[in-house]
């Protein structure tokens, strides 16, 4: 009997995970590995800690998949639960006392550009340069909501949820960043929401 074939963003395919399709957690993994790398990536910069919060992420949801309940808000969730995997190793890692003290310490989010992979003529080229850089100058909560809002593309609720904060926080952090944008790129604005998704280049996977 053929195996089912699975798309990447088939709505079934969480739904066949927890019902123990193994076909459908391969193809859950490699639809989301990029775009989880690229958050989990901005918050330790060890790229082997990622990848290993990654496959223990997928080998848990598998371990744990009969105590799962159905969601339409599967990328949510795995950005969610990667984030508490990264902050649980770095915990270890640096074997601090509390969690929540080193979060605070150590809360970073980083993104990474570079001018001469940006696919554009000169005067798009100069926009994305000082966006660039402008985006430079945020906290790294609010890049972290930027990343999630316009690389993501996830609704202001489910960042929320992901960054720990209620929607209305979740609301004034992008704000904030936006508004802080539009001051430095006043003669730009009007190119930043077209600009920002290619912007948040992708980290080199080695």
């Amino acid at each position: 009997m053929p195996l089912k074939v699975y798309k990447a963003g088939d709505p079934l395919i969480w739904e066949a995970v927890l019902n123990g399709d193994q076909d459908a957690l391969a193809v859950l993994y490699r639809s989301c590995f990029d775009r989880l790398y690229e958050y989990g990536i901005r918050f330790c910069r060890d790229r082997e800690l990622t990848r290993d919060c990654i496959q223990d992420l997928f080998i848990k949801l598998w371990a744990n998949r009969d105590n799962l309940a159905v969601t339409t808000a599967v990328e949510p969730y795995l950005f969610t639960a990667l984030k508490n995997l990264i902050l649980n190793g770095l915990d270890r890692t640096m074997k601090a006392d509390r969690r929540e003290e080193r979060a605070a310490r150590m809360y970073t989010f980083e993104m990474h550009y570079d001018p001469a992979e940006m696919d554009a003529d000169d005067g798009d080229l100069k926009r994305k340069v000082r966006i660039s850089r402008a985006l430079d100058q945020l906290t790294p909560r609010q890049k972290e909501g930027i990343f999630l809002r316009f690389y993501a593309g996830l609704e202001y609720a489910d960042i929320a949820g992901i960054m720990g904060v209620s929607v209305k926080a979740a609301y004034k952090i992008i704000g904030r960043a936006m508004t802080a944008l539009r001051e430095h790129l006043k003669d730009t604005a009007g190119y930043l929401t077209s600009l920002l998704p290619l912007l948040i280049l992708p980290a080199v996977l080695t």
